[in-house]
C-alpha cells in the first residue's frame, strides 16, 4: 500500500485513563484520545504519480475528444453540459481510486515523570550550614534548619516549577520508611493537553477530561505558572523519624517508578543511613533497571564535623523511698570535642513548681574522650521529703563553645519520693531454694515489711517453725481488709486449691481495682494443677500473662537437666528499667550476657493479649507449635500489674554477684507495687506501662478513676491536658474514651515530638483534685551520631546512573537541566473505514450517468 497521508484532522475526542482501563497498572497516570482523520492511498513515488496523472489525463483528453464529435452540431450551452457530466464522472472515479478512507486512532501518552524524594528523619532538625565555634552573641537567632532549608528549596526557589515545565513531579518523604506520594504535579504539557482536549471535545461525560493523579491541587488548576500554595511544605516536611531509612526507601522507590517514562529520581537528604537495607543496594538496582534509573543527589548540611555536648542517657529509679539512696546516672558524650572539659550539673526542684527556679545539688567535671564514647557520671542522693521532684542533669562546656545544637545538654526526671515501706505477702507452695533467698533479702530490706505464708506449715506446726518474716500466716487472709493491705503478693509455685473460693476473687479484685502487683513463680509441684483448666481457679488464671501448657503436654520436667540455657532477652526486656542489673545499661546486658542461664522452665501456650514478653527460655527442645517457653512476661490488668517468671532458678545470678540477685527482686517487687504506691486514696490514677518514651513515639494512656465513695466513675468522656517541655499546652486538649470493658478506666493516646518532660494534668471531676504524672521524651542516638553531611555516600549513590550530586545551592539551577523528557506518545489501536464505499456515492455517479443520458436521448443523440 501506498503510505498514508493525512490532509485534516476532525476534532479529537479525548478520554482519560483510570485504574479500571485495561491497561496496565504502570500506566495509571497516562491518558490517552481518539483521533479521526481523513486518508487517501496516494500514488507511490514519481512513477506512480506519473502513472496514475497520464491516466487521469488520458481519460479526459478521450472524453473531451469524443463529446467535441458527437456535440459538434449542438449549441456551446449543451456541449459544455454534457461534457461536464461526463467529466464529474471521470473525476469522481479518479477519486475513488484513490481510496479515501477515514482513519481512527487511540493515541497513548505517558508523561515524562520525576519523583523528588526528601528526608524528613530527626537529623534534619539540625543546621543546615556549619556553625561557628565561640561564644553566641546575645539575641542572635538560632541558625536555619536542614529541615526549613528544604522548604526553602521546594516554597521558594523555581526547582518545582522548572520541572514541572517538561515532567510531572512526585513528591515522597522518607525517615523510618518510604511515604507518599504526598503530592503529584502534573506537568504544563498535561495541562496545555487537558486543556486543548476539553475545549475541542464535547461536554459528554464519556469524553470528559479528566486528570488521571489520584489528586489535582489549586496549582495545577492556575495553568503552569502557578505557585503550589495549596502544600504545607513545612508540615509534610517536619523531622520525625527516628532513624533513616535511605537505602530501604529509594529502593522501594526504584522498584514503584522505574521505567521507560522515568526521567530520574532527585533526592534531598543529609545522606544519613542508620537502618535497613545498604544504600548500595538501592544503587545497584537503579543501574539494573531497564533504562537505568538516573538518580541525583541534592546534599543538605555542612560535611564538616560539628562540635556538638549532649546527655547521652540519665538512669534512675522513678519510685524511692525516704531515707533510701539512690544513683542518678547520667551518659555524657560528644562529637568534635575530644580532650574538652565538661561540667555536669544535678539541679532538682519539686515537680510542677515551675514558679520555683531549680536547685543546683551537685556538680562534676569530667573530660570528654573520643567522639561519640559515652563517659558516665553518677550522683547519689538520699531523699528526705516526700513528694514528685524532677532532678535534672545539666551538661556545661567549661570553655565557650558553639554547638551543633543545645537542646540536648539538659536531660529531665522525675521520681515520687514515698514515705511508707512497700507491704509484701509472699506465698510458697513448697521451701524451694529461691523462696529462700527472696525472703530473706526482703526481711533485711529497711524499705519493706513482709509477710510469709509457707504452705507447707500448719497452725499445728507453726509454733516449732522459724521463718524470717513480720508476721508468719497459716492460712490466707479471709478479710478483704487484710488483704488489701499490701501492695505486692510474691507466690513461689503456691497451691491455688488452699485458698477458699472468696479468697481467690478477693486477688482478682484486689489487683483489677485495687491496684496490686503479683508476681506468679512457676514450678513443676503446683503449676500443672492451675494449668489443669479447674473452673473454679479462673479469676486466677486470668491473672497470668500467659498460657500456661497442661503438665502431659509438655514433659520436659521429666528431662534430664544437666545443661544451663541462658536467657534469651527480648527488645523490651532488655530495655525494661526493673531487669537492669546496674544503673549503666551496656553493663547490664553485659551482666544478663555472661549470667548462665537456668536449666528449666514452664512451659508455656504463648503469652495472653496485651501482655509484654520480656524473656524467653533458649533450650530449642522445650519449643511446641507456640514457640519457646516464656520465662519473663508481665501485663496490666485493670489497675495493677501481674508478672510472671516461669522458672525458680534466679538465685543462680548469685553466682555473678549476690547484688545482681537482690537487685533483680527488689526493683521487680518495687515496680510490681508502683500501682498501690502511686494511688494511696487518691481518686484518680495514671496507669503508664512506662514513663520514658523515643522522640516521635505514641504513649498510650490509661486511667482509672473513682467517685466519691471510691467505686468506678463512669463518664461519656475526660478531658486530659498535656503539657510540653517548653510549658505550652497540647491543642486540642485530649480526651480519654471509657474502656468498655473495664468500668472507671479511660484510654487515650498523643504522640510526642519534643525531647524533655511531659506534664500529665487530669481534674478530677467534682473536686478540686489534680492528678498529675510526667513523662520522659528521651532523643534517639541514631540520628545524633552522625550529624554532618555524609557527601561521599551522595556521590556514590549516583555513580554510573547518568545523575550528579549536587550541593542544595546549586540544586534550583542544575536539577532540571540533568532530567532528560522521557514523555511518550503510543498508538494503542487504529480502524479504516471507507469514504467512498456508500450507498450515496453510487446514487451520485449513477445520478450522473442518468442525467447525461437523458439528455442525450432528449437531444436526440446517439
Amino acid at each position: 500500500m501506498s503510505e498514508l497521508l493525512s490532509i485534516f484532522d476532525a476534532f479529537p475526542v479525548p478520554f482519560a485513563a483510570t485504574d479500571a482501563s485495561p491497561l496496565s497498572s504502570d500506566w495509571w497516570t497516562a491518558t490517552w484520545e481518539a483521533l479521526r482523520a481523513l486518508h487517501f492511498d496516494w500514488p507511490a513515488g514519481r512513477w506512480g504519480w506519473a502513472g496514475y496523472l497520464g491516466g487521469f489525463a488520458v481519460a479526459v483528453l478521450i472524453v473531451v475528444w469524443m463529446y467535441a464529435r458527437d456535440t459538434a452540431a449542438l449549441s456551446p450551452l449543451w456541449r459544455l453540459w454534457l461534457l461536464g457530466l461526463r467529466l464529474a464522472v471521470v473525476a469522481a472515479l479518479a477519486v475513488i481510486a484513490l481510496n479515501p478512507h477515514f482513519r481512527e486512532e487511540e493515541t497513548l501518552y505517558r508523561p515524562s515523570q520525576v519523583a523528588v524524594l526528601i528526608d524528613t528523619s530527626l537529623s534534619t532538625r539540625f543546621p543546615a550550614e556549619a556553625v561557628a565555634s565561640g561564644s553566641v552573641p546575645e539575641g542572635s537567632p538560632p541558625p536555619r534548619s536542614r529541615a526549613e532549608a528544604i522548604v526553602d528549596l521546594v516554597e521558594k526557589t523555581p526547582l518545582i516549577r522548572e520541572l514541572r515545565r517538561r515532567h510531572e513531579v512526585h513528591v515522597y518523604t522518607f525517615d523510618s520508611r518510604l511515604e507518599g506520594p504526598h503530592h503529584i504535579f502534573k506537568s504544563d504539557e498535561e495541562l496545555e493537553r487537558a486543556r486543548r482536549l476539553a475545549a475541542a471535545g464535547a461536554a459528554d461525560d464519556e469524553h470528559e477530561t479528566t486528570e488521571a493523579a489520584p489528586e489535582r491541587t489549586a496549582a495545577d488548576a492556575g495553568g503552569p505558572a502557578a505557585a503550589q500554595t495549596d502544600v504545607d511544605w513545612a508540615e509534610l516536611l517536619k523531622p520525625r523519624g527516628q532513624e533513616t531509612r535511605l537505602g530501604e526507601a529509594l529502593h522501594a522507590l526504584i522498584g514503584k517508578m522505574q521505567g521507560e517514562n522515568l526521567s530520574g529520581i532527585v533526592v534531598v537528604t543529609d545522606g544519613g543511613s542508620n537502618a535497613g537495607y545498604d544504600p548500595q543496594t538501592a544503587h545497584d538496582l537503579a543501574l539494573k533497571s531497564k533504562p537505568v534509573v538516573k538518580l541525583i543527589t541534592v546534599g543538605v548540611g555542612s560535611t564538616e564535623k560539628q562540635a556538638n555536648l549532649r546527655i547521652a542517657n540519665l538512669q534512675a529509679p522513678t519510685q524511692v523511698h525516704i531515707g533510701d539512696p539512690f544513683d542518678i546516672v547520667a551518659l555524657a558524650s560528644g562529637n568534635g570535642m575530644t580532650g574538652r572539659g565538661v561540667d555536669i550539673e544535678l539541679l532538682v526542684q519539686p515537680d510542677g513548681r515551675t514558679d520555683e527556679e531549680p536547685r543546683l545539688v551537685a556538680r562534676q567535671s569530667i573530660t570528654l574522650g573520643d567522639d561519640g564514647v559515652p563517659v558516665e557520671v553518677a550522683f547519689r542522693e538520699v531523699p528526705n521529703l516526700a513528694g514528685k521532684f524532677r532532678y535534672s542533669l545539666r551538661a556545661r562546656p567549661t570553655a565557650a563553645l558553639r554547638e551543633l545544637r543545645e537542646d540536648d545538654n539538659r536531660m529531665d526526671h522525675v521520681a515520687e519520693v514515698v514515705d511508707r515501706k512497700t507491704r509484701v505477702l509472699v506465698i510458697a507452695g513448697g521451701p524451694m531454694r529461691e523462696y529462700h533467698f527472696v525472703r530473706n533479702m526482703l526481711y533485711r530490706h529497711s524499705g519493706v515489711t513482709m509477710d510469709v505464708w509457707l504452705q507447707t506449715v500448719d497452725k499445728a506446726t507453726a509454733p516449732r517453725v522459724s521463718q524470717e518474716s513480720d508476721r508468719l500466716l497459716t492460712e490466707f487472709p479471709a478479710d478483704p481488709a487484710e488483704l488489701f493491705q499490701y501492695d505486692v503478693i510474691v507466690a513461689f509455685d503456691p497451691d491455688w486449691r488452699r485458698i477458699p473460693a472468696p479468697g481467690i476473687e478477693m486477688i482478682r479484685e484486689w489487683v483489677d481495682r485495687h491496684a496490686g502487683g503479683l508476681v506468679l513463680v512457676g514450678g513443676d509441684v503446683y503449676t500443672p494443677d492451675l494449668a489443669g483448666g479447674d473452673p473454679a481457679l479462673d479469676p486466677i488464671r486470668v491473672l497470668y500473662p500467659v498460657f500456661l501448657r497442661p503438665y502431659l503436654l509438655d514433659l520436659q520436667f521429666d528431662r534430664e537437666a544437666n545443661q544451663a540455657y541462658p536467657i534469651g532477652f527480648t527488645d523490651e526486656g532488655r530495655n525494661a528499667g526493673f531487669l537492669q542489673l546496674v544503673d549503666d545499661s551496656t553493663e547490664s546486658r553485659k551482666a544478663w550476657d555472661e549470667f548462665g542461664g537456668v536449666y528449666r522452665t514452664y512451659p508455656t501456650g504463648g503469652a495472653k493479649a496485651g501482655a509484654t514478653v520480656y524473656a524467653y527460655f533458649s533450650d530449642a527442645r522445650s519449643q511446641n507449635e507456640y514457640g519457646l517457653p516464656i520465662l519473663m512476661a508481665g501485663q496490666l490488668y485493670g489497675a495493677g500489674r501481674t508478672f510472671y517468671l516461669g522458672s525458680g532458678e534466679l538465685w543462680r545470678l548469685r553466682s555473678q554477684g549476690e547484688e545482681y540477685h537482690d537487685r533483680f527482686w527488689t526493683k521487680l517487687v518495687r515496680d510490681a507495687g508502683q500501682g498501690r504506691l502511686k494511688s494511696g486514696g487518691r481518686r484518680a490514677q495514671f496507669i503508664l506501662d512506662r514513663n520514658v518514651y523515643a522522640l516521635g513515639e505514641t504513649v498510650r494512656l490509661r486511667v482509672r478513676l473513682r467517685d466519691p465513695q471510691f467505686q468506678p466513675l463512669e463518664l461519656p468522656s475526660v478531658p486530659l491536658q498535656v503539657f510540653e517541655p517548653n510549658g505550652r499546652p497540647l491543642v486540642p486538649a485530649r480526651r480519654l474514651e471509657p474502656d468498655p470493658q473495664r468500668p472507671g478506666q479511660y484510654t487515650g493516646e498523643f504522640r510526642v515530638g519534643v525531647a524533655g518532660s511531659y506534664q500529665l494534668e487530669l481534674a478530677v471531676p467534682d473536686s478540686t483534685e489534680i492528678e498529675t504524672e510526667s513523662i520522659q521524651v528521651r532523643l534517639p542516638n541514631l540520628e545524633d551520631d552522625r550529624p554532618e553531611q555524609n557527601a561521599n555516600l551522595l556521590s556514590e549513590l549516583v555513580r554510573d546512573t547518568g545523575g550528579r550530586y549536587l550541593a542544595l545551592a546549586e540544586a534550583p539551577g542544575t536539577v532540571p537541566s540533568l532530567l532528560d523528557y522521557a514523555g511518550s506518545e503510543t498508538t494503542i489501536s487504529e480502524q479504516l473505514q471507507l469514504a467512498w464505499d456508500k450507498a450515496w456515492v453510487m446514487y451520485v455517479l449513477v445520478g450522473l450517468l442518468s442525467l447525461e443520458w437523458l439528455t442525450r436521448k432528449l437531444l436526440k443523440l446517439a
